[in-house]
């Protein structure tokens, strides 16, 4: 029952966080809340909160090495890196799972900027334009050179990691660390 909660925290993320609305919704939110915290998280915060939700920091406390967890979203993937229980690194890229909206006919509805700029320079990976189609197969294909990409930048392979510029959210990393394992979580 919702007047039996008497207090929590509202966090605005990912590309959520990005919209021209969201500080709008952040206040919209407080206003109905009462007692909720109501904020905003950058993409570092979201890495380490979705970190911890998974057990990565203690999971580094047993083992020799790095964790990295992967909270692969909407519109990010946001990597944290924790050793022997806390957070070392972070790294975010425009990886996730509506950065291309289409209809059910394949027409193409939205490519989102990232994406286009990172294809770009690859000539065998041209996206169609909003309006136009794609196949399941130019899809597939796109989705493997982003999750190839995605584990070797969060490996720390330098050439990905120059390559993949236009996929990070912020500024890009010279060095990431190599992890000891990678776990996936997200939704």
């Amino acid at each position: 029952l919702p007047e039996r909660v008497q207090t929590g925290a509202v966090i605005i993320t990912g590309e959520t966080a990005t919209k021209s609305n969201a500080e709008e919704l952040a206040h919209a939110l407080a206003r109905h809340a009462g007692q909720f915290v109501v904020a905003t998280a950058g993409a570092d915060l979201e890495a380490l909160l979705a970190g911890k939700g998974s057990g990565a920091p203690r999971r580094s406390l047993e083992r020799e090495g790095i964790i990295a967890n992967v909270a692969i979203g909407g519109g990010t993937a946001n990597t944290a890196y924790f050793c022997r229980g806390s957070l070392v690194a972070t790294a975010t890229f425009h990886i996730g799972g509506r950065l291309i909206r289409l209809e059910e006919s394949g027409r193409l509805l939205y490519t989102a900027p990232a994406l286009r700029k990172w294809t770009s320079g690859m000539a065998n990976m041209l996206l169609p334009e909003a309006g136009s189609y794609t196949s399941f197969e130019e899809l597939r294909e796109l989705c493997r050179a982003m999750s190839d990409t995605l584990l070797r930048c969060v490996c720390g392979e330098h050439s990905a990691l120059v390559w993949a510029e236009p996929l990070f959210v912020g500024r890009p990393t010279e060095t990431l660390p190599l992890p000891e394992e990678i776990w996936i979580s997200g939704g």
